[in-house]
Parts: structure tokens; C-alpha cells; sequence
């Protein structure tokens, strides 16, 4: 593995942003012929305490998948398998400052053997590679600085999707086999008619969402939007999913023949992956079953602004889903 070199995934998100990031790296590591390390060591999930960033030395991708094997030439390794890639201390107040698992640039070297990657698909085009490119080869480039900014995709950012789909790209790699064992066993039993309709809510518990404020809407009032909304295309069956347990108990009391994988069986002061009294494993295992079940419901209702949304409705046409709470 010396001669390779390679890019590290490393975005700080929820379970959406993480897999659209995986995603974004492999397609850069295929335009800029690197290999891709998966690091799911610094997700929200992982920290024990806000405070002081402390987290469970865990790498999460382990939880829900059983392999990653080769894709289109770029192959895949996990951060484990690199003695010099390590979690460091915060250097200093604030988030993250915690930066330096990365080995050092030596004076002089032109092409870092490691790059961290930030970025998630979306906010990569062919004019992006095109300006990347010679930066990789610049002298004194700082790596620990690299990060693709937003912008707009141009005309151009379909071509990751021409290289392979989403839904393509999430099902190339094996779940594991406990992962794998609940979403067939709850596929058979409750979502083998072709009727049902899901519906996903990402509340945030206090998170600033697409630029509204904190709490942007109350749950109460939420539900009373959703059940009015899907009750204008009725559906036989409903499979409801939301980060805020008071939103599902009371979208599935109103909502006739509606149904949920039991994952939040309490009232949480957090959304699922900002809670650090939550086990990680169970945590992410729990919101990536939802994600896959919903992929399998006919319609589906969507936060608007969710990235979680995003890779639910992967499989899907623009005729089966529709937008929650968008933004006029």
C-alpha cells in the first residue's frame, strides 16, 4: 500500500452527509487515480461528550456494512490499517481542533500521500477536478487546509451520476449480516404490499436546518402539516420515520394503518446523532434501517433540506416523492 495515495473521508455530519461524502470521495479518488480510506471515527455519533470532543475510538462503518470491496478501480481501506493515521487531542478550544491524525507534510512534498476529504456529492463538478488537480501537485500544499467549498454544480456534475447511480453506489457494498437480517425480516413482514406510502420527519431538536432557526417548527404543528399533507393522496399503508419520538408516537396515533421500526423508545433532549448518552452502534445501525426501509416504500414524504432524504428517495422518481416543509 506505500506506493498508493489516497483520500480520507471525513465529514462530521449525520448518517446522510456521511454516505454522500463516501460517495464524493470515492468519484475524486476515480477522477484523481487515489484509493479511499474510510474514517467513521470522528462522527457525531462517536462523541461521549460535547465539551470536550471525546469519543468512542470506533470506526461506525463497521456497524452497518461487512465489506467494502473494490469499485471501478479504486479500492477501499479503513483507517484501522494505518498505524500513522491516528485520533489526536484538541490542540485548542473550539470545534474540531482535532486535526493532527494525519502525518505531517515533509517540506517539499508536491503530492500528499493523504488528503482528507470534506466535501460531499453536490457540491463537486468537473471544474472543481480540473482546479484541484494541479493544487495536488503544488509545493507546500497544506492538506490539514483541504476542503472543497459549496458552490453550485455546473451542467457538468451530473457525470458522477452517469458513473453510477446512488442507490448503485450505497448497494455496492455488503450490509452486515445483523443489518442486513432486520431490514428483510421487516420488508416481509410489513412493507411486501405495494401500497405503502413513507413519511420521514428530521425535526433536529434545536439544530439550525437549511437556514431556518432552531426549532424551526414545533412538533405539534409539524404533525398537524404532515397528516393534512399526505391525507391529499391517501395511501393504504404508512411507515413512519422521524429523529423526535413525540413526532412518531403522534403521527402513527393519527395516521390509520401506519407502523414504524421500533429504534427510539424514549423522549430524547437531542436529535439521534448529536446524543452522546446513546450507544453509536445502535444509534446509526437504528437511523441506517430506517433509510433502506424507506427506499423500499412506494411514496414517499420527505424533509425538505434533509441529506437523509437524499439517499431515501435515491431509488425513486420525482412522481413518488414528495417535499415536506419546503422553502418557498
Amino acid at each position: 500500500m506505500s506506493e498508493y495515495k489516497y483520500l480520507i473521508t471525513d465529514r462530521r455530519c449525520g448518517l446522510g452527509d456521511t454516505i454522500l461524502n463516501l460517495y464524493a470521495t470515492w468519484f475524486l479518488a476515480f477522477k484523481l487515480k487515489r484509493h479511499v480510506i474510510i474514517d467513521w471515527r470522528r462522527l457525531p455519533y462517536n462523541i461521549t461528550c460535547f465539551e470536550k470532543y471525546t469519543r468512542h475510538h470506533i470506526n461506525l462503518f463497521h456497524s452497518l456494512f461487512a465489506s467494502a470491496r473494490n469499485l471501478k478501480g479504486v479500492k477501499f481501506y479503513f483507517v484501522e490499517e494505518f498505524s500513522d493515521l491516528f485520533l489526536g487531542p484538541k490542540t485548542k478550544d473550539g470545534f474540531p481542533f482535532d486535526l493532527d491524525h494525519i502525518p505531517s507534510i515533509e517540506d517539499g512534498d508536491i503530492n500528499p500521500k493523504f488528503l482528507r476529504m470534506h466535501s460531499r456529492l453536490g457540491q463537486i463538478d468537473e471544474e472543481h477536478i480540473r482546479e484541484l488537480a494541479p493544487a495536488l501537485h503544488t509545493k507546500g500544499y497544506n492538506f490539514l487546509d483541504f476542503f472543497l467549498n459549496p458552490k453550485e454544480p455546473s451542467e457538468s456534475a451530473p457525470n458522477y451520476k452517469k458513473l453510477l447511480p446512488l442507490h448503485e453506489f450505497i448497494d455496492h457494498f455488503n450490509l452486515s449480516k445483523t443489518v442486513g437480517e432486520i431490514i428483510h425480516k421487516f420488508k416481509n413482514d410489513h412493507l411486501s404490499n405495494n401500497e405503502v406510502t413513507g413519511i420521514h420527519f428530521r425535526h433536529g431538536n434545536g439544530e439550525n436546518i437549511v437556514g431556518r432557526s432552531s426549532n424551526w417548527i414545533s412538533v405539534d404543528k409539524a404533525c398537524e402539516f404532515i397528516i393534512n399533507k399526505v391525507s391529499l393522496k391517501p395511501s393504504e399503508y404508512y411507515f413512519v420515520c422521524s429523529d423526535n419520538y413525540k413526532a412518531k408516537k403522534k403521527l402513527l396515533e393519527f395516521l390509520p394503518n401506519s407502523f414504524s421500526c421500533d429504534n427510539i423508545d424514549t423522549e430524547l433532549s437531542s436529535a439521534l446523532h448529536l446524543n452522546a448518552d446513546l450507544n453509536p452502534i445502535k444509534t446509526i445501525k437504528d437511523s441506517f434501517v430506517d433509510m433502506m426501509l424507506l427506499r423500499s416504500c412506494k411514496n414517499l414524504y420527505l424533509t425538505y433540506g434533509s441529506t437523509f432524504s437524499v439517499l431515501a428517495c435515491s431509488n425513486k422518481t420525482r412522481s413518488n416523492v414528495f417535499e415536506l416543509f419546503p422553502i418557498d
